[in-house]
């Protein structure tokens, strides 16, 4: 991780001996560092890469490039169809940062387009997606658990296009009503017309951290923490300093100080022997979720709907036809999930 964190931020560095070319390049690939390595090394060709991995970071940049203009252009009619129907909302995380942050769009890979919007928008929403070719897949879980769905779309060229949609910006539940829509809204920054916004950098930076915190917490993904690195460095010091604050109102502190801290360490001044955060198990999660989930209604709700995800998830998740297995898949899902614990 440390030579992909430092060729995607330009360093000359000395290439290792004996490192396993295909082995490098998958790992690149997974941090999601291919193309923004590849850029860095067109930009500083005293970067001492040997030729054979440079030519095919080099090939593999063009094609991710190639399928971001696809996907882009799908992202722009799609956002005019909103902006057309004048419904609010906003364009987050890599979506939004690949437009503001990065040279090309392309340096910063993603499988989807994440919008965030007004649980009274859903749908509004929904019709327009369904209207340019869209269909929703199957969620893993009801309103407790799982507070977005992926809509998708196949073009012509067999390219997926697809949709993360949210109505709250975490799915656990210390997180889920930090910040509302409205007040996001309010601060966010034209992106598409009047009525489609991204965060502004500071939300935006809040958002990041939240999302290392609560769905990807031990995992140290590159992409993302470069995210955090120019959404830091691109916050003037007072700005900072009040975001700081707000984040300690709202117990957002730990996360942001965590993800800055990481970014830090594989992209600015931070220390290689700092700690790296613990994955927490699907059970501590589970029990975290309910501290934070109100009422035993509600509790017991949350609990049925890990339990008891929806039958077309199940049946999709084991490539069951019929219904009639349903009772021995939800089965096998609990000793699964005992095996684990």
């Amino acid at each position: 991780m440390k030579l992909i964190a430092s060729l995607m931020r330009g360093a000359a560095v000395a290439w290792p001996e004996n490192i396993d070319a295909a082995e490098f390049l998958r790992s690149a690939d997974a941090h999601g560092a291919t193309p923004l390595i590849a850029w860095q090394l067109r930009r500083h060709p005293e970067m001492q890469v040997p030729p054979e991995i440079a030519a095919k970071l080099e090939s593999s940049a063009r094609a991710m490039t190639s399928l971001d203009v696809v996907r882009r252009h799908g992202v722009d009619e799609l956002l005019a169809r909103f902006a057309d129907e004048r419904i609010p909302l906003l364009v987050i995380k890599g979506a939004a940062l690949a437009r503001t942050h990065y040279a090309h769009s392309s340096l910063r890979p993603r499988c989807d387009v994440d919008l965030f919007i007004d649980r009274q928008s859903l749908k509004r929403v929904a019709n327009v997606l369904r209207e340019a070719g869209f269909h929703e897949e199957s969620g893993s879980g009801g309103e407790l658990i799982s507070r977005q769905r992926m809509w998708v779309r196949i073009d012509a060229m067999g390219v997926r296009h697809c949709v993360d949609l949210h109505w709250a910006l975490s799915n656990r539940q210390r997180y889920a009503e930090v910040f509302s829509f409205a007040e996001l809204w309010s601060r966010g920054v034209v992106l598409c017309g009047s009525d489609v916004r991204m965060p502004s950098p500071c939300d935006a930076l809040l958002i990041a951290a939240m999302h290392l915190a609560g769905h990807h917490r031990g995992n140290e993904r590159l992409i993302w923490l470069y995210d955090i690195h120019l959404l830091h460095g691109a916050i003037a010091p007072e700005e900072l300093q009040a975001m700081a604050l707000a984040a300690r109102e709202r117990n957002l502190d730990l996360p942001l100080d965590s993800a800055i801290a990481l970014a830090l360490r594989w992209f600015g001044d931070g220390h290689d022997d700092e700690a790296p955060m613990e994955k927490p198990s699907d059970l501590d999660e589970l029990v975290d979720d309910l501290r934070f989930t109100p009422g035993v209604r509600r509790k017991l709700r949350l609990v049925r709907e890990h339990l008891f995800p929806p039958a077309a998830y199940v049946m999709e998740k084991y490539g069951a036809r019929s219904r009639a297995a349903l009772p021995a898949l939800y089965v096998r899902r609990a000793a699964a999930w005992l095996l684990r614990h």
